[in-house]
């Protein structure tokens, strides 16, 4: 059976060459376009992990911090998280460390992608 993996992310090119490589890969892929959709889609499947940036372009929108709180208040919620960003620096990474499986700078090649989706598991 192939895990699952939801996507939000903005950029549609970005996404389509990642729905494409990662199905190549054998995993199913759902995409998201916001926070509210995607906590809707957790709450109806299973993922295997989470692939987000953590700004939303269009509202500014700090999906980390929306996704975080949400898993304290749902623990139906608790998935693993990988961020891609275009801005991860040292601030960033050790304020977002304790809620993430990984971070990805922008670009990234699509094999160091399925390297950190390899070392994703579900918390207990």
């Amino acid at each position: 059976m192939s895990k699952s993996i939801l996507i939000l992310e903005e950029d549609a090119d970005l996404v389509q060459a990642m729905v494409s490589f990662l199905e190549q890969q054998s995993y199913r892929v759902v995409v998201a376009t916001s926070v509210r959709e995607a906590i809707l889609k957790i709450r109806n499947q299973r993922f295997f992990c989470l692939i987000t940036d953590i700004r939303a372009a269009s509202s500014g929108e700090n999906r980390l911090d929306i996704l975080c709180r949400s898993k304290e208040v749902d623990q139906d919620l608790n998935v693993p998280i990988l961020v891609i960003s275009a801005s991860l620096n040292p601030d960033v990474l050790s304020r977002i460390a304790p809620h993430v499986h990984g971070a990805l700078l922008k670009p990234f090649s699509m094999d160091a992608l399925l390297g950190k989706i390899m070392h994703c598991e579900p918390s207990a």
